[in-house]
């Protein structure tokens, strides 16, 4: 019903050929309209929703001495800098019309991790599950990185190598940071608009067995 995603823009005819099978309606793209300029996810059926997260991708000085503390804190800047695109995008998810649907940024992991959190979070997931489910990102990220190296092996990444890795404590440690700074998720989702109890009603509703 919902899968995560990584710079579908990219997909190759055989992947789309694959991803037909699962009659995907809705696409939300996290990425930013610099991003999206250089394409979109293309497939019959799909209806493109492009959700920023943030204008602009952050910058991090290296060396970082604490990467999950680094990650947690980028992953808070997120929520303050795309409140209303988890307002929209949540506003997405819980229309059962919706479905099947893909979140997706250029990673997967950080944009597409947070979103996808918070919807686990109001499945009742344990947070220690959700962290576990965010270091799956780990690998296909690290892929993504050694795939973005081959492309032009003379110009330096600007992103930090480390930025590539989802650690389970990043996810442990922005939830902390979600409660210290706004009481609670649910806190944090009242304050951008989302209506909490009627949100997670309906994806318990179409999301749980």
């Amino acid at each position: 019903m919902l899968f995560r995603g990584a710079s579908l823009h990219r997909l190759e005819p055989d992947h789309h050929e694959l991803l037909a099978d699962r009659e995907i309606v809705t696409a939300i793209d996290l990425r930013t309209a610099e991003e999206v300029a250089r394409g979109t996810y293309a497939n019959d059926g799909a209806t493109v929703h492009h959700l920023p997260m943030f204008r602009q991708s952050p910058t991090f000085e290296e060396p970082i001495e604490d990467l999950a503390g680094t990650l947690a804190d980028t992953y808070v800047w997120m929520l303050g800098e795309g409140a209303a695109s988890v307002e929209r995008g949540l506003g997405l998810l819980r229309d059962p019309d919706s479905y099947p649907a893909v979140v997706y940024c250029a990673a997967g992991k950080d944009r597409t991790g947070v979103l996808c959190a918070i919807v686990l979070d109001l499945l009742g997931v344990s947070r220690e599950e959700i962290a576990a489910d965010y270091s799956l990102s780990d690998e296909p990220a690290q892929a993504l990185r050694e795939w973005r190296a081959g492309l032009d092996p003379s110009r330096r990444d600007p992103v930090p190598a480390g930025i590539y890795r989802a650690p389970p404590a990043a996810m442990a440690r922005f939830f902390a940071a979600v409660d210290d700074r706004y009481g609670s998720l649910d806190g944090y989702l009242a304050e951008a608009g989302v209506p909490v109890d009627r949100t997670r009603a309906a994806l318990r509703e179409i999301l749980l067995d």
